[in-house]
């Protein structure tokens, strides 16, 4: 099962960038695809379902700053 989540271009802006470091890092790390949606401004971030987990534990919290797209 793919799970989508997104997170939009101005949230990036609001981190630190330490934060915004490590987001990056776990989402090349574990997420299959990422791409940049131009006419909305935000990242679509797909994961397959254990590679979400991993994500989870490897940067706990995550799941707040990704929302899930149902």
């Amino acid at each position: 099962m793919i799970i989508e989540t997104r997170i939009a271009d101005y949230a990036f802006a609001a981190m630190d960038e330490e934060e915004e470091s490590e987001l990056k890092e776990v989402c090349k790390r574990f997420a299959k695809d990422m791409r940049f949606d131009f006419q909305f401004n935000y990242y679509s971030v797909y994961w397959e379902e254990e590679n979400w987990m991993n994500a989870n534990l490897a940067l706990p919290g995550i799941d707040t700053i990704l929302r899930r797209v149902p």
